[in-house]
């Protein structure tokens, strides 16, 4: 490139330029290097002697400007390029393409600015945003930042470099959050189509392959713009389809207002040993009976055998919402529909307060009472007893409420009619709630989507992630509620009961109540279908007994919480897939694995006998031999320990108990404490309860000091924030 200065002040510049590319690439390098923008004033067309020609001014010139604008600046800076035709003319008369070995076709014109290009904030604020700072802020928007985290994050990066105070202020590389607003829209349109009054679905339609390269299923139904349907299959969901639970009970429920256009939200839920997962998400334009049969023929027609390989579950779990049953009894009618006991008494409740029926207050609490009697009657005299009691209670208007709206699908609420069936001993759809509330305040952070298109995008890419999260949690054993859960059950059962269990027949037992009042009574316990007779075990809920057994003898559980390997290994699979670790991963220390699941174990562990000729026999028994001498050594050692121990603690709790004696401040407080502390010391009649006791009152000890620096706050204040 050569440089001349002409006489009236301009500078002239050759290059080698041959198209309009290079001159773009080039003008893009002088904006940047010298903090200036262009305006295109003219392009001629009609170019004889001329390859390329084209002029801009300073965009703080006159051109395109309003009156009384903030860019103009009367600036009459000028830059013009064109390239010649290199043909026997111009090699004559042009000393730039004759006399060189690279000719320098284009000639570079620029006029001098009548204001600072650097050094100044005012002209770096005008300068427009670059192709790089653009593709930087959209991979920002990709990553889920709003425009107001963009921007904060591009200001951040910037603030890192060198001479970083002047380069915040230059706007083609860190641009106002008005702009970074603005690109955030041009983005988010081209990402999910527009939002109000177009249609999202050609942007969906668009998008479907790169779900399905993703394994994720979109389905679309839009043949009625007024009731239409979007099925979202990922592959969790996909593989929570082929769980035993989703062909047991199904918890379905709705939710609306997590997007712009107003579509609702069903979620559809198996309930998993990690919490409850969907197997399918549809979202549809409005809650009629007509639009959720739409949704769930969607779901029907692709996915036929999405129960746990059966065209229809067992149980769906529902609120009384009229359209939603409808559609469901329309679409799988063989199917039970179960009322969430929840929905049941929140909305009787509601019913009570309205003024409207003129309920006594004094009498709600009663009625509300004699309805519960009725939800959990034991038995068939006791449901006709509580429903004589209720229309003994000289309120109308509620008796005849109740025996229309509820007595009269009775089956679908009353407890009694649910023994019996299957259900794991879920009554009420508190797995749909809480999901539904982990989709707002986790997936949506409490902010709108924008459209159909991103309601997709969140589901199939972060409420995805969030699920194969948590799943994982649980198969890695780093939540401690299910092994509390089962030892909580565990210690129900007095000392020597496994004794008198009686094994009938296969995996059939007959095990005693483990109840003092009842000690003759004895429950059957089925331990591959994970059931049991007693009260809570007979709808397939995990029970004492059941605990009991899978203690002493264990077995494959289907109701077994994720405490053993078989079930950190079902909720890998469910989680990661094909990419899920061996069986043995899932296996831990001194873990004896079910005899169903040693073949898989073997297949699993290719250095599992590595050692053939090993003499199994004789090193067992000497290995048995020196354990015994190890045990009866240890073991007497941790009885004097322990020994040691009790007597320091009840001197402690002497200690303790004549301390209290001096507060005189409130001494009837102090003997209600006490004697309620005694009481429980009283009903620890086992081994297992004593431990459970001490480590309950060890983890409150534990718990006041740590949150001792807490304020607590009333739920409302925390409901309001």
């Amino acid at each position: 490139m050569v440089v001349k200065l002409s006489k009236d002040g301009k500078i002239i510049l050759r290059a080698n330029f041959t198209s309009k590319e290079e001159v773009e690439d080039w003008l893009q390098i002088y904006k940047s290097s010298t903090c200036t923008e262009w305006v295109i004033k003219d392009e001629p067309k009609d170019l004889k002697k001329l390859v390329f020609h084209k002029y801009w001014v300073c965009q703080l010139s006159k051109l395109n400007k309003s009156k009384n604008s903030k860019r103009d600046k009367g600036c009459k800076s000028r830059l013009d390029i064109k390239i010649k035709k290199i043909n026997k003319d111009t090699v004559k008369n042009d000393k730039f393409i004759l006399k060189r070995e690279t000719p320098l076709p284009a000639v570079i014109t620029i006029t001098q600015h009548n204001h600072k290009t650097k050094g100044c904030f005012e002209t770096l604020k005008y300068l427009r945003v670059t192709k790089d700072t653009k593709e930087k802020l959209s991979k920002y928007f990709s990553e889920g930042f709003g425009p107001g985290a963009a921007y904060r994050m591009n200001d951040l990066s910037l603030k890192l470099m060198p001479n970083s105070g002047e380069i915040r202020a230059n706007s083609a590389i860190n641009p106002t959050p008005r702009i970074v607003q603005y690109l955030f829209d041009q983005w988010r349109n081209s990402e999910y189509g527009e939002s109000w009054g177009c249609d999202p679905f050609p942007k969906l339609r668009e998008k479907i392959s790169l779900y399905e390269s993703e394994g994720t299923s979109i389905h679309i139904d839009d043949s009625d713009s007024d009731d239409w349907a979007v099925l979202d299959v990922t592959p969790i969901m996909k593989r929570a389809q082929n769980l035993l639970s989703a062909s047991e009970i199904i918890f379905t429920d709705t939710t609306s207002n997590v997007e712009f256009t107003q579509s609702c939200v069903t979620l559809m839920l198996t309930a998993t040993k990690g919490g409850a997962v969907p197997i399918a998400i549809l979202i549809h334009s409005s809650q009629s009976t007509e639009c959720y049969t739409k949704a769930y023929n969607l779901l029907k027609s692709n996915y036929p055998k999405c129960f746990g390989g059966k065209e229809e579950p067992g149980i769906f779990m529902t609120d009384n919402s009229a359209a939603e049953k409808g559609a469901l009894s329309i679409v799988w009618p063989n199917a039970l529909q179960y009322l969430c006991h929840f929905h049941i008494c929140q909305s009787e409740w509601r019913w009570l307060k309205d003024s409207k029926h003129q309920v006594p207050q004094n009498r709600q609490q009663n009625l509300m009472q004699l309805l519960k009697n009725i939800m959990y009657a034991e038995n068939a005299e006791g449901l006709e007893t509580a429903i004589e009691l209720l229309e003994e209670c000289n309120q109308e208007n509620y008796i005849k409420h109740v025996k229309k709206d509820l007595l009269d699908k009775k089956e679908q609420w009353i407890k009694l009619f649910r023994n019996d069936i299957i259900s794991r001993g879920h009554n009420t759809n508190n797995y749909a709630e809480a999901t539904i509330r982990i989709l707002k305040d986790v997936i949506l952070t409490r902010t709108k989507a924008f459209n159909v298109t991103a309601m997709v995008e969140f589901i199939a890419h972060i409420w995805e992630a969030y699920f194969e999260s948590r799943l994982l949690r649980y198969a890695y054993g780093r939540e401690a509620g299910p092994l509390l859960r089962f030892e909580e059950l565990s210690s129900g059962m007095p000392e020597g009961a496994f004794e008198r269990v009686e094994c009938v027949e296969g995996s059939l037992y007959n095990v005693p109540s483990g109840n003092v009042k009842t000690p003759d009574l004895f429950y059957e316990v089925e331990t591959s279908v994970g059931w049991c007779s007693c009260p809570i075990g007979r709808s397939g809920a995990m029970c004492k007994h059941q605990a009991l057994l899978y203690e002493k003898i264990g077995g494959a559980f289907p109701n077994m919480p994720a405490i053993t390997c078989v079930g950190r290994y079902e909720l890998g699979k469910l989680a990661l897939g094909a990419s899920c670790p061996q069986f043995s991963f899932f296996v831990a220390v001194n873990e004896s694995v079910p005899e169903e699941y040693l073949a898989l174990m073997n297949a699993s562990d290719e250095n599992q006998n590595v050692v053939l000729d090993l003499d199994l026999d004789s090193f067992t028994e000497e290995t048995s031999n020196e354990q015994e001498t190890t045990n009866s050594i240890g073991a007497e050692q941790l009885e004097q320990d322990i020994q040691n121990v009790v007597e320091e603690l009840a001197g402690e709790i002497k200690r303790v108990a004549a301390l209290a004696k001096r507060n005189s401040s409130d001494l009837d407080s102090h003997k209600r404490t006490l004697q309620r502390l005694v009481q429980r010391l009283r009903r620890v009649k086992t081994p297992n309860q004593a431990t459970t006791t001490i480590i309950s009152l060890n983890a409150r000890a534990n718990c006041t000091s740590k949150n001792s620096w807490r304020i607590n706050v009333q739920p409302t204040a925390t409901s309001r924030r």
